[in-house]
């Protein structure tokens, strides 16, 4: 990708690894390899009574989380190139990881409804994201991520650090954390799909400003 580059702010080491930074699928590869995941929750919605979610939280080591969230080829890389290119790496990403995530649960909680488990993870509006600060729902999801204090970018691809957004102050930052997590669709008894309005546009979202 053209004009992909990092801030100096992020030290050289890092930024080599990144620009040498393998194909997706390979990333992905390796989070299935090294994922350990801490915790999973059934979560109500609070947009829209009667409907509820899988949540699955995990770690990987910090050098597997930059590749994935920050290069050029990593899942929000995907966004920048287009909506449909990130979106297709979400689905892929979910697909990957979903049958060993629900296999942790089978053997981890009991009290998990498996069945609204799968489906959730089977639906589109499922989604990777890190663990932001202020989301948790135990002391195992404990989240990472604030809003920055300043607006310097560490990301540089002539897009996000140019655009004068709140999405964007956030998107530009390269955040080296440890934890993920997956999100499951809101579905209801009959497994419909409810998406809120805050998110219908994430992936038209990430692409602009590499946030939602």
């Amino acid at each position: 990708m053209i004009g992909w580059q990092f801030s100096d702010t992020i030290g050289h080491e890092r930024t080599s690894a990144l620009l040498r930074a393998p194909a997706f699928d390979e990333i992905v590869e390796t989070i299935a390899r090294e994922m350990q995941v801490v915790c999973c929750h059934q979560q109500e919605c609070d947009d829209a009574k009667g409907f509820s979610r899988v949540v699955f939280n995990f770690r990987v080591p910090c050098t597997t989380f930059d590749l994935f969230f920050n290069s050029e080829h990593g899942y929000r890389g995907s966004y920048y190139l287009s909506s449909h290119t990130g979106l297709a790496a979400n689905e892929a990403v979910i697909s990957r990881l979903s049958p060993l995530l629900l296999q942790w649960a089978e053997q981890h909680d009991s009290a998990l409804d498996q069945r609204l488990a799968a489906g959730s993870l089977d639906s589109p509006s499922a989604k990777v994201w890190l663990s932001e600060f202020g989301s948790h729902l135990c002391k195992h999801c404990v989240g990472e991520w604030g809003n920055p204090s300043d607006e310097a970018p560490e990301v540089l691809n002539r897009r996000w650090e140019l655009a004068d957004s709140p999405n964007a102050y956030r998107g530009r930052k390269a955040p080296c954390l440890s934890k993920l997590k997956v999100f499951g669709a809101f579905l209801n008894d009959r497994h419909d799909e409810f998406v809120s309005g805050r998110k219908r546009h994430r992936a038209r979202d990430i692409n602009a400003w590499g946030w939602s």
